[in-house]
């Protein structure tokens, strides 16, 4: 039996049956303003006033390819997945709130009422989709509707400056909230996401963690995307790096996984309230011996002559140079090819050798000394020398 379903990924607590009355808002992404499917929902059961905001990500296939789920004893012929995952209110807010054709509506120092606020937002032509007029008045009615959602309305007072007038609330975007907001999540991102600090020696794991960097203190490892995304920095796993050199690592990358949701106003903001001295400066690979980086990075004396005299400080420092560079080197190769780099190769056969042709063999001739050359065995009798002849294989 073909059925028309689709799969879908969901929270426990949320239920898309007829019977649910879920309805879903189609509102201009957060990043992009393009006609988005959002799905209120209370995550909290034994609360019925709490309400949240899932957002709905279809993953398709490449064009040409077709993909079925089998369910039960069912086929579902549509082989996409759907996955609704949480989104903070505060990114559509934001976006909406600061939208070039709504500033030009309202202005940057006009305080307005909240039904005010939304009612204006609603009337902005957004991204143009697929369906086109249909699609706009659709997009008004989810954007109204987004108004009335009380986590939408807890976080428009943390992004906006409100002030009270005639026991009614008015309210005007704050850049600086905002930033603030997204600065807290950065950090709480860098401090959850990737778990605790790697060892700043090297060759040393700290307590709770697999020499391979992965954490073992709950029985869970990291997601491959959060390790990937800290290689994309060029520090590889952070094993033997300061803790400074992997904390910039990972706001860098928290930004990364934030900017999926920021518009290009609010990325560049908040990137330009962050710095990256000393990650900078170890990915230059200078090699100057009296860098920050390497001296606070790779411990004093542990390249072997230690700080007292000179000549010892500064085999030290170039000790400590060779070992940030091999660093870098090793980080952008994988564990497999590390691995096989350390095997032993004695007794195994070059490649090459395997293709070689066989070399002629050469016979002793009889009567004058000479040696005769003789083909490969296998060629006809009767070639070679006059005179000569191979006896046959017994069978």
């Amino acid at each position: 039996m073909v059925s028309s379903s689709k799969v879908v990924i969901l929270p426990s607590s949320v239920s898309l049956n007829s019977s649910s009355n879920a309805r879903f808002l189609l509102l201009p992404h957060p990043r992009t303003h393009l006609p988005t499917l959002f799905l209120p929902y209370n995550p909290n059961p034994e609360d019925s006033q709490d309400d949240g905001l899932l957002e709905v990500q279809k993953i398709t296939m490449k064009t040409g390819e077709e993909r079925s789920w089998f369910v039960d004893q069912d086929v579902v012929s549509d082989g996409s997945l759907l996955i609704l995952t949480p989104i903070d209110p505060l990114f559509i807010i934001s976006s909406l709130l600061t939208a070039p054709q709504l500033r030009s509506k309202i202005g940057t120092s006009n305080f307005l009422s909240e039904n005010d606020l939304w009612e204006i937002v609603s009337e902005v032509e957004w991204g143009a989709g697929a369906e086109g007029p249909s699609e706009g008045v659709e997009m008004r009615e989810g954007i109204l509707g987004l108004g009335e959602l009380t986590c939408v309305k807890k976080r428009l007072k943390v992004v906006c400056e409100v002030q009270d007038h005639n026991n009614t609330s008015l309210y005007r975007f704050s850049p600086q909230l905002f930033l603030t907001q997204l600065q807290s999540k950065i950090t709480n991102l860098t401090s959850s996401l990737f778990g605790e600090y790697e060892s700043t020696s090297l060759g040393e794991a700290k307590p709770g963690s697999t020499g391979d960097g992965d954490k073992i203190t709950d029985g869970s490892k990291p997601f491959p995307t959060v390790s990937r995304g800290l290689m994309r920095e060029g520090c590889g796993d952070g094993k033997g790096l300061a803790e400074d050199v992997q904390l910039e690592t990972r706001q860098k990358s928290a930004i990364g996984i934030l900017s999926n949701y920021l518009t290009e106003a609010h990325l560049k903001s908040l990137t330009e309230s962050y710095s990256f001295p000393q990650l900078t400066a170890l990915l230059a690979r200078t090699s100057t011996t009296s860098s920050t980086v390497l001296s606070s990075t790779y411990l004093p004396g542990r390249g072997g002559g230690g700080g007292g005299g000179g000549g010892g400080g500064g085999a030290g420092a170039a000790a400590a140079d060779r070992a940030a560079k091999k660093k870098l080197e090793n980080a952008k190769k994988s564990k497999g090819v590390r691995e096989l780099e350390g095997a032993s190769r004695q007794g195994m056969m070059k490649l090459e050798d395997m293709f070689k042709r066989k070399p002629t063999v050469k016979k002793d001739g009889d009567g004058d000394g000479k040696g005769e050359k003789r083909k490969a065995e296998g060629e006809p009798e009767g070639s070679g020398s006059a005179g000569v002849r191979k006896s046959p294989r017994k069978k």
